[in-house]
C-alpha cells in the first residue's frame, strides 16, 4: 500500500525553460558563455558542497550582467519564470484526504528550493521537501533516494516516486520505490488512480 509520493519539481510541478537558455533568449549571455559554470561549479552547488551566490559573483561579471547579483538571482528564481501547473494542487488536497503523505523530491541548490517553495506556498502542501542542496546527493544517486525513506519513516515498498526523467526513476526503482514516469498530467492522473 502507497502511504507517500515523492514528486519531481522541474520538468513535473514547474514548467520552465532552463536557465541558460533564458539567460542566452533574453540578455545574450550565450548556453556556451555559461556552459562552464553550470558544467563546473554549480554542480558542487546543487548538492550544497558550495554556495551559489558566492559562486556566481566570480561569473556574472564575466557574463557581462548589467545588474546586481541579487538582480540576477531575481531573474532566476522568478516566479512569473518557474509557472507551477496549479492543476497538481488539487491532487494534494485528495492525497491528504486519503491520508497519503505528500513529498517534494528535487535537484536544486538550496536558493531555488527556497523560492520555489516560498512562492508556491509548498510548505502548506508538502510533509518534507528533499532537495539535492540540502540532501547533498543528486537523483538518480541511490543514496537521495534511501536518505528520504530514512527521514519519512516509511519502508521503500510504501513510497512511489514520479519523475518526468528516466534515469532518475530508474534510480528510485533501484532503492525499492515504486515509480511513475511523467510524461503529461492526463496520463499521469490515470496511473496514479490504478496504484491507489
Amino acid at each position: 500500500m502507497i502511504k507517500g509520493i515523492i514528486f519531481d519539481a522541474d520538468g513535473m510541478l514547474i514548467i520552465s525553460k532552463r536557465f541558460s537558455e533564458h539567460l542566452s533568449e533574453n540578455y545574450g549571455i550565450t548556453i556556451e558563455d555559461t556552459a562552464d559554470f553550470f558544467r563546473g561549479d554549480f554542480q558542487d552547488c546543487i548538492i550544497g558542497k558550495k554556495d551559489l551566490k558566492q559562486e556566481l559573483q566570480r561569473f556574472i561579471s564575466q557574463w557581462k550582467w548589467q545588474g546586481t547579483l541579487d538582480e540576477f538571482l531575481h531573474e532566476w528564481f522568478s516566479p512569473e519564470r518557474n509557472v507551477m501547473d496549479e492543476r497538481f494542487f488539487a491532487v494534494f488536497e485528495d492525497l491528504r484526504k486519503r491520508g497519503i503523505k505528500i513529498y517534494l523530491g528535487t535537484n536544486n541548490e538550496k536558493y531555488r528550493t527556497e523560492a520555489l517553495v516560498r512562492d508556491n506556498n509548498w510548505e502548506k502542501y508538502f510533509d518534507g521537501i528533499f532537495a539535492s542542496g540540502l540532501v547533498g546527493f543528486l537523483k538518480p544517486n541511490r543514496d537521495f533516494f534511501d536518505y528520504i525513506v530514512e527521514k519519512t519513516g516509511f519502508v521503500p515498498e510504501e513510497l512511489m516516486f514520479w519523475d518526468d526523467d528516466i534515469e532518475n526513476i530508474e534510480g528510485a526503482r533501484s532503492a525499492g520505490l515504486h515509480v511513475g514516469h511523467y510524461v503529461s498530467f492526463d496520463l499521469f492522473m490515470k496511473e496514479l488512480e490504478q496504484v491507489l
